[in-house]
C-alpha cells in the first residue's frame, strides 16, 4: 500500500517501535515524483530539548510537541497549500 500512496503530508511521530519517524521521510523522499519534496511534520511526546533537534536532523520542516493542537497542524496544512480533504491516508 506505501508503494501506491503518495502523501502531500507526512504527520509523523519521532519514535516508534519498528521505524522511526526520520526512517519513515527518508524512505518516501527516497522514492521519485511527487514524494522527494513532501512537507513533514514531527510531533513528539518527550520533554527532552533536543527532540526538535533530531527532528530537524532527520530531514522534518517541521515540529510539534505533543498533544498537537488541529489549529497548528491546519495551519501548516494552509502554507504547504495541502487540502484537508486530500491528505488523509492511513497505513
Amino acid at each position: 500500500m506505501v508503494d501506491e500512496f503518495h502523501p502531500q503530508l507526512l504527520i509523523s511521530d519521532l519514535e516508534m517501535p519498528e521505524m522511526d519517524g526520520g526512517e519513515l521521510l527518508a524512505k518516501l523522499r527516497g522514492r521519485t515524483g511527487a514524494d522527494a519534496n513532501i512537507t513533514s511534520l514531527c510531533i513528539s511526546g518527550t520533554t527532552d530539548p533536543l527532540s526538535r533537534t533530531r527532528c530537524e536532523a532527520t530531514g522534518f520542516q517541521h515540529f510539534v510537541q505533543k498533544p498537537v493542537s488541529l489549529p497548528a497542524v491546519l495551519g501548516l496544512m494552509e502554507m504547504a497549500n495541502v487540502s484537508p480533504w486530500r491528505a488523509v491516508g492511513y497505513w
